[in-house]
This record gives C-alpha cells, structure tokens and sequence, in this order.
C-alpha cells in the first residue's frame, strides 16, 4: 500500500479515478430515482368503440332549484343527521343506495357520510344539467361537536320513467377533508411515505470523505517529492 502512495503520479491518477467514480455513481442513482415512464403504444383491442354522451348544461327555474333545495335539506336531516333513516330511503336514488336492501338502510350503516348538522349556513348551485342538478350546502354543526361548518356535494336526479317526478339523492360527498368526514373509531387516510431529503446527504458525505482522503494523501505526497526535489538541489539529500 505504501508503494502505491508513495508515488505522486499514482496518487493522482487515483484521485482522478476516484472523482470519476465518484460522478458516475452520482449519474447512476439520479437515473434510478427517475420513475419509470409509461408505455405510449396504444392498446389494441377488438371490442367496438364506446360513445361517452356530454351532458348540455341547461337553465333551471328558481322553482325547479328551490325544490331541489327542499329535497337536499330533507336528506341532510334524515340521512346525514342519522335521524329517522326510515323516511330518508324514499329520499334516495338506487345510484346512492349501492345494493343495500331497506332493513339493511334502516341499520344507520350507510354510504353517506354523517355530519351533526343543525343548520344549513349558505348554498350555491354547482351545476344544473336537464334532469340533473348539484348544489354546494355549507352545513352548522351541532354545538358542542368540537367540528366546524363543513361544505358538502349533494347530486339530486328527476325520478320517474319521463323525468319529470321529485327530485332523488344520487350522490353525496365532502368538499375537501375535515374530522366531519372521520366516523368514531375510524382511522385517517394513511399518509403516503415520502423519502426524507436528508437520507441523500449520507452517499454524499461518503464520497466526499472519500474524496478528501485522497486529496490529504495526494497532497501529502507532493509535499514529499517538493522535499525531496528541494533537498536534492541543495546537496544535502
């Protein structure tokens, strides 16, 4: 090992090589932390095209909204609240109610999410479609819940084989994500594990200690052979 140190050359093909190395490695892992891209050739398949129909929006008379209001604040009431489930199953479209039969409904155990609702404090209609019309409620908590007013999207449909029958909830979800939308005993969404920034500076630190022993013994040896250069000329090596 001496004699591989002992030459200055050698020493600093080393630290070249070393630093080249050291680049490399660093080319290496940035391409392996570029995620993989997808495929851009085109699925073949045999199966005819699907046409998707683009709903028109359409205007809907004051009375035409203020019964879909009417029919949005019932279901708040029943359903949301979990108060007289009972009446709120007529209130619902087959779109809300997922399979589940009319005993199973009455158990509370339903795919709307609750909400102690005491108050409707604003609304705002989001879209209105021919048979179809989604309202924006900004809902009161009960006092005491320790839950803040929450806004809600609620999708009322026309009921009836022509569409001109009541206003049916078909859909209903939380805008954005509160405690409002986490049941009792119920576990929030699980957080997705990110890459602490700081865990790259270890390969970082490596090389660079790495690097800075070759370039101490690099410099070492040229100290050496200036000396020994230094002593020859003066006579006294």
């Amino acid at each position: 090992m001496r004699a591989i140190f002992s030459s200055p050359r050698r020493v600093r093909r080393l630290a070249w090589l070393a630093t080249l190395g050291a680049v490399v490695a660093g080319v290496a892992g940035l391409i392996a932390l570029i995620p993989k891209g997808r495929s851009l050739e085109t699925a073949v398949s045999s199966e005819p095209a699907q046409t998707v129909r683009v709903e028109k929006s359409v205007r809907l008379s004051a009375k035409e909204v203020q019964s879909a209001l009417f029919a949005g604040t019932r279901f708040v009431r029943t359903a949301v609240a979990r108060q007289h489930l009972d009446s709120s199953w007529s209130m619902t479209a087959r779109e809300l109610h997922q399979g589940m039969s009319r005993k199973e409904w009455d158990t509370g155990d339903i795919p709307v999410v609750p909400f102690p609702a005491v108050g409707l404090a604003a609304w705002r209609v989001a879209w209105t479609y021919e048979n179809d019309i989604g309202l924006d409620l900004v809902l009161v908590p009960k006092r005491g819940s320790g839950l803040t007013p929450k806004t809600f999207l609620i999708e009322l449909r026309r009921a009836g084989p022509d569409k001109r029958g009541r206003w049916l909830v078909s859909a209903w979800q939380p805008r954005g994500l509160s405690m409002s939308t986490l049941q009792p005993g119920s576990a929030a969404p699980p957080a997705r594990a990110k890459l602490d920034a700081r865990w790259l500076l270890v390969p970082a630190a490596v090389v660079g200690l790495l690097l800075l022993s070759l370039s101490a013994v690099a410099a070492r040896g040229w100290y050496r052979d200036a000396q020994a250069t230094r002593a020859y000329r003066s006579g006294t090596f």
